[in-house]
């Protein structure tokens, strides 16, 4: 588990550091944080915990790399997702 971490962070410290090579401004990056709590009348629960970072690397393309956390009683996951969002207009993207 702690190997799958350290790659984790390492790709994440790879992707910032491309965007900012790309001539990412500061005003380029976006982090968005959420909590979601959960709790059953049966007694089990369910925590989830986000983080969404964005770096814009030219004006109609932003990477993107979310890392999520997920506990229940019991139970938990961790998740890497890496990606592009491609801006069409300032309203409309993908």
């Amino acid at each position: 588990m702690r190997n799958q971490t350290m790659g984790k962070a390492c790709l994440l410290a790879g992707l910032l550091i491309l965007a900012v090579c790309g001539g990412a401004g500061a005003e380029g990056f976006r982090n968005i944080a959420s909590v979601t709590a959960e709790a059953y009348f049966n007694g089990d629960w369910r925590l989830e915990t986000t983080d969404v970072f964005l770096a814009r690397v030219v004006p109609a393309l932003t990477a993107v790399a979310k890392l999520t956390r997920v506990n229940s009683a019991g139970w938990n996951q961790h998740l890497l997702y890496l990606g592009p969002v491609v801006s069409f207009t300032d309203t409309l993207y993908l």
